[in-house]
């Protein structure tokens, strides 16, 4: 600010980006590398470490730590600075290096595993959408519970989620309407969807008819907890 632009050379830098809930293009999106910070649920106590945060701890011990990842490097580097043939990412000689750095140091899975589903949800607002969806739903004690469009927009309208396409000021009819496009179109044939470690499954029940004519068929949505042991997370 107040100052003339200058050029920078982006060779040895890096951007580096934080949100809870990123919406990007996809040529973005392709040349990132998403990294996920699962949070804690509330109310959860961190360990102390040399009787600090873990701020205080790793300013207190930033030499080894860094030293540690010059280890690591020089190890890579001694074991003739291979390779593997991964071609998930946009920038593969890094994705290369890191996944085998990863899987033959660290012991570690494939780095790319499940990173084209995530730059996918990144690039796609219908997507993105759907997870703070998701993480309403948790916060809000209703998983387990099957849930109309109606209650999922509803739910929109309480947590200030916006739905995608849908104009501000649209009326109520308009919202459920859209909701239950967007939800058609991200099911397709299928019947169910992962969604950060949760699954949500669509269902129809046959509900009598207000005119009494019959029964018509409603659609709901389930959000169900693939790991039952692990703490929910809270309300981002």
């Amino acid at each position: 600010p107040y100052r003339p632009e200058i050029t920078v050379d982006p060779e040895n830098y890096f951007v580096f980006l934080s949100s809870n809930g990123v919406d990007t293009t996809r040529d973005l999106a392709n040349r990132s590398n998403i990294i996920r910070n699962k949070k804690k649920p509330a109310g959860f106590v961190f360990k102390e470490l040399d009787g600090g945060d873990l701020l205080s701890h790793v300013r207190k011990w930033q030499a080894q730590y860094l030293g540690s990842v010059f280890a690591v490097i020089r190890e890579w580097h001694r074991l003739g600075k291979q390779r593997t043939n991964e071609t998930r990412h946009d920038f593969r000689e890094w994705a290369q290096v890191a996944d085998w750095i990863a899987r033959h140091i660290m012991g570690l899975h494939p780095i790319m595993d499940g990173h084209q589903d995530l730059q996918e949800r990144v690039s796609n607002p219908a997507l993105g959408w759907l997870r703070q969806v998701v993480l309403a739903v948790i916060a809000t004690g209703e998983i387990d519970q099957g849930l109309t469009a109606t209650r999922v927009y509803e739910l929109c309208e309480s947590c200030s989620i916006d739905v995608p396409g849908l104009r501000p000021g649209a009326d109520e009819d308009r919202g459920k309407r859209t909701v239950g496009g967007i939800l058609g179109k991200l099911f397709g044939d299928a019947n169910t969807l992962e969604v950060e470690g949760y699954t949500l499954t669509r269902g129809v029940h046959d509900i009598p008819r207000e005119d009494g004519n019959g029964n018509r068929p409603l659609k709901t949505y389930t959000v169900t907890n693939q790991f039952p042991s692990t703490p929910q997370p809270p309300q981002p």
